[in-house]
C-alpha cells in the first residue's frame, strides 16, 4: 500500500539521520531505489550529495527583489488558493488545492502572478532556502524564457560564442545554429 505524502516525509521516515545512519535508513546513489518512493523525496533535496553539480552564479549585480504582496494580503491569498476546489481528471471526488499538493507529493510550490509572488509553500525536506532537483521543469522554464526573449520566439538562436560563459564552457555547450 503506498504511503501518503505526510507519511513519506523524509523527516518522518528518518532517512539519513544520525551518524552513521542505520542501514535501513541509509540512501546511497549506488542503490537501485534511491530514486523510488519513498526515498525519492529525500534524494531530490540532496542531489548535490549524490552527483557532481555546479552552482551557477546569478552574477554580481544586486538581485531584483520580488514584488511580493504585503504579508496580510499574501496570507489571505494563500488561504484562498489552498481552499480552491476542483475535480481531478479521471477523479471521482472534488479536492482542494492544498489536498492536491499533498496527493501529488509536492515538495514546493511557487505561484507568480503579474510579477508578484502570491503563493509559496514547502513540504517534505524542502525549505525556503533549500535546493531541490527540478529535472523536467528545467525544460519548461528554459523554453518559456526562450519564448519571451527580447528578440522574439522566431529569432535565430545565438551561437555558443554569445552564450553565457557557464554554458559555453560546460561539458555540453550549446551547438552553433541552435539547440
Amino acid at each position: 500500500m503506498p504511503l501518503y505524502a505526510q507519511e513519506s516525509d523524509p523527516r518522518v521516515m528518518g532517512w539519513m539521520q544520525g551518524f552513521p545512519p542505520p542501514p535501513d535508513k541509509l540512501i546511497m546513489q549506488t542503490d537501485a531505489n534511491d530514486f523510488s518512493l519513498p526515498r525519492l523525496r529525500w534524494s531530490v533535496c540532496h542531489l548535490r550529495e549524490f552527483l557532481p553539480t555546479k552552482e551557477v552564479s546569478r552574477g554580481t549585480a544586486a538581485p531584483i527583489p520580488p514584488n511580493d504582496l504585503p504579508h496580510a494580503a499574501f496570507a489571505n491569498t494563500a488561504r484562498e488558493i489552498d481552499a480552491l476546489t476542483f475535480k481531478p481528471m479521471n477523479g471521482h471526488k472534488a479536492m482542494t488545492w492544498e489536498q492536491s499538493l499533498l496527493a501529488s507529493y509536492t515538495d514546493g510550490m511557487l505561484i507568480i502572478h503579474k510579477g508578484r509572488v502570491v503563493y509559496e509553500r514547502y513540504f517534505g525536506c524542502l525549505r525556503e532556502d533549500g535546493k531541490h532537483a527540478i529535472m523536467s521543469m528545467t525544460k519548461s522554464i528554459t523554453g518559456r524564457q526562450a519564448r519571451h526573449r527580447p528578440e522574439g520566439p522566431s529569432a535565430p538562436s545565438r551561437s555558443a560564442d554569445s552564450s553565457p560563459r557557464f554554458l559555453a564552457s560546460s561539458q555540453h555547450p550549446p551547438r552553433r545554429g541552435g539547440c
